[in-house]
């Protein structure tokens, strides 16, 4: 490695979903692992808008996911980043070492642009889906509200 050097590892995430509000979550007991399709990891969101993960973590680097709209067949529509204005990362941390790692974005179909997808947006809006996923995974009654 050269002084400077500078390595980026790509993300290479495929994401299956619908309109709205979007978040996946990392490090949930029980939750599925993520799969691997050609080299990309899948995220199925749920009806709620979220998919959980027993993946302990996100991958970090230079964003190069793909975002597909899915419907009842399965028949994937590519969806153009200038749709997507994502959120960031975030956590909660809960008794019994519960630490649920978390990253989403704001999606739409219609008027989308760069500015969109340049906005900033609050992720408090997934306090009803960690309290789901509280409820399914670690059988606990909602902790956050």
């Amino acid at each position: 490695m050269l002084l400077g050097e500078i390595i980026l590892e790509l993300e290479l995430d495929l994401i299956l979903c619908s309109e709205g509000d979007v978040f996946v979550f990392y490090n949930v007991k029980g939750a599925p692992e993520i799969e691997k399709e050609d080299g990309y990891e899948v995220h199925k969101i749920n009806e709620k808008g979220y998919y959980a993960t027993s993946t302990k973590d996100l991958d970090y680097g230079t964003i190069t996911d793909k975002y597909f709209y899915v419907n009842d067949k399965g028949r994937r529509t590519p969806i153009d980043n200038k749709c997507v204005s994502l959120f960031g990362t975030g956590g909660t941390t809960l008794e019994d070492n519960i630490d649920i790692i978390y990253t989403g974005f704001k999606l739409k179909k219609d008027n989308c642009s760069e500015e969109f997808s340049m906005e900033a947006y609050n992720i408090d809006g997934n306090v009803q889906m960690i309290n789901d996923i509280l409820k399914k995974y670690y059988h606990m009654e909602p902790q956050l509200f």
